[in-house]
């Protein structure tokens, strides 16, 4: 796999956070450019959060959207797991083991939210706002093609692990890049703004 140049080193407060362009197509953001600023709040996806040794926020960047953090779980409720390692971050659904105020560890990607934030979770009591400012220093696009994905059945697609790469952008282009089905990683600048309830 290529690591794209400026993907795989980060300035301190800068984050890479991974979109995918039906986020854009379904509405809820316009096309993204370099040097833009935007408002958006964060999603993770974690698969392996565990109770650490150690009760301190710590996050270090894997590349590509990936991280390896430590943090607190400032929420939870039902359907939604707030964790904060120095960004407050939301998944939908609060994993079995996460009860407010435990510390979990482990990987995990950084995604632009979808939606959920800002249409459902900012409106519930207890749950902080999380809509940051943003200014965009790069865009990256994942070129690997799609491929037949036996694994999962008839008609299901996956990328070529062989020949996963990144290209450099100026801008999205959600309708048209990779046929409408691109998937980016953004490095944003964390700005000084404090977070909002909205985009």
């Amino acid at each position: 796999m290529t690591i794209a140049r400026g993907m795989d080193s980060i300035e301190p407060g800068e984050w890479l956070i991974g979109l995918a362009s039906w986020v854009i197509q379904d509405g809820n953001y316009g096309d993204f450019e370099v040097g833009q600023r935007r408002r958006f709040a964060v999603g993770f996806f974690a698969d392996d959060l565990r109770e650490p040794v150690v009760h301190d926020t710590a996050v270090a960047s894997l590349g590509e959207g990936r991280y390896e953090i430590c943090g607190q779980v400032v929420v939870a409720k039902r359907d939604l797991a707030v964790l904060d390692f120095g960004l407050l971050a939301y998944a939908d659904g609060r994993p079995p083991t996460a009860e407010l105020g435990d510390w979990r560890a482990g990987r995990l990607s950084l995604e632009v939210d979808c939606y959920s934030y800002f249409e459902i979770h900012a409106t519930k009591r207890g749950v902080p706002p999380a809509v940051y400012a943003w200014t965009i220093t790069g865009i990256w696009r994942q070129t690997a093609p799609y491929i037949p994905d036996p694994a999962s059945g008839d008609n299901w697609l996956k990328r070529d692990p062989e020949r996963a790469g990144w290209a450099w952008l100026d801008h999205t282009d959600a309708w048209s890049d990779d046929d409408g089905h691109a998937e980016y990683v953004l490095r944003c600048r964390l700005e000084s703004d404090p977070p909002t309830r909205h985009p």
